[in-house]
This record gives C-alpha cells, sequence and structure tokens, in this order.
C-alpha cells in the first residue's frame, strides 16, 4: 500500500483524521491539492489469479482528512470527519481482543503449562528413582518424558516473550 495512503488511514486512526502539525498539512496541500485518488490492486484466488482494483478517494482541507471514499466492487465512505471514526473503532477493537487473549494466556494457558512440566517433572524423577537404569524401557521411558518436557518449556516461554510475562 502507497505510504501517503498509510499516513492517511494512521492520521485516521490515531488522531480523528486532523493533521498534527501545519508542516505535515501544507506538505498535504502543496503535494495533492485538496484530493488524493490512489488505486491498490489485489491478488488472491488459485496461484493469485484474480486481481481486483480498489480506488480510494482522500479528500482533505487545512485541518485534516475530510473523507476517504473505497470504489471497488461497491461504494462506501470508509471515514467522514465528524461521523463514528470506524478506522478509531477498529483499533480499539483489537485492542480489546489481543487484552483478551492476553488474558486468557495468563489465567488458563500459562498455569496449564507450568502444572504440566510439575508434573512431568515428577514423572521424570520416578522413573530415574524406580525404574532400573539397566532395563530396557529405562532409556525409552526417560527420552519420551524429557521430550514432552522440553516441548513444554519451549511453549511456555515462547507465551512469555510473546505476551511480555
Amino acid at each position: 500500500m502507497d505510504s501517503t495512503l498509510l499516513s492517511v488511514f494512521g492520521l485516521c486512526a490515531t488522531n480523528s483524521g486532523n493533521f498534527k502539525s501545519e508542516k505535515q498539512a501544507n506538505f498535504f496541500t502543496s503535494k495533492f491539492g485538496n484530493e488524493i485518488n490512489a488505486v491498490e490492486s489485489y491478488a488472491f484466488g488459485q496461484n493469485n489469479g484474480c486481481r481486483r482494483s480498489v480506488i480510494y478517494t482522500v479528500k482533505f482541507d487545512n485541518s485534516g482528512i475530510v473523507s476517504i471514499t473505497k470504489d471497488g466492487s461497491k461504494r462506501e465512505v470508509t471515514f467522514q470527519r465528524g461521523s463514528v471514526n470506524e478506522y478509531a473503532e477498529r483499533v480499539l477493537q483489537k485492542d480489546r481482543i489481543k487484552e483478551a487473549m492476553r488474558q486468557e494466556v495468563i489465567q488458563i494457558e500459562v498455569p496449564y503449562v507450568e502444572g504440566r512440566i510439575k508434573e512431568l517433572t515428577t514423572v521424570r524423577d520416578d522413573i530415574i528413582a524406580i525404574v532400573p537404569s539397566n532395563s530396557r524401557s529405562f532409556a525409552n521411558m526417560l527420552a519420551e518424558v524429557e521430550q514432552e518436557l522440553a516441548s513444554n518449556v519451549t511453549r511456555l516461554n515462547k507465551l512469555k516473550e510473546e505476551f511480555n510475562l
């Protein structure tokens, strides 16, 4: 997607469509006048065989974005100054979903994995203490438990890293 178009969407999502500075307003006005028309092409389907083009028309004035219209298979106004800011609503919705997922990981998945690690550690210790080390099954049983234990430790570390725990 065109970087100017991304900037426009960013203004709509974070600043209600208003320019953040006079310098930014002057840049848009000097470069584009009062309107930007950007064509975005998308490929999809098997082997990207289908193509669609979407035309975004961005209208703005000295204070910021007035409207964004999307023309594709249908025409829709995706942003209108003074009305419900769909971009900001989508950003908030994504943030709420992300936080809900984080809470689920903290409350359910992390305790489950930690409990499983504790169980497997106990099983490993029991195998070492009970099963004679010279028996045929000792090495197989120990390897199987060690593998699952390592997998769960890796999973826990990834969860902690991904969700900043």
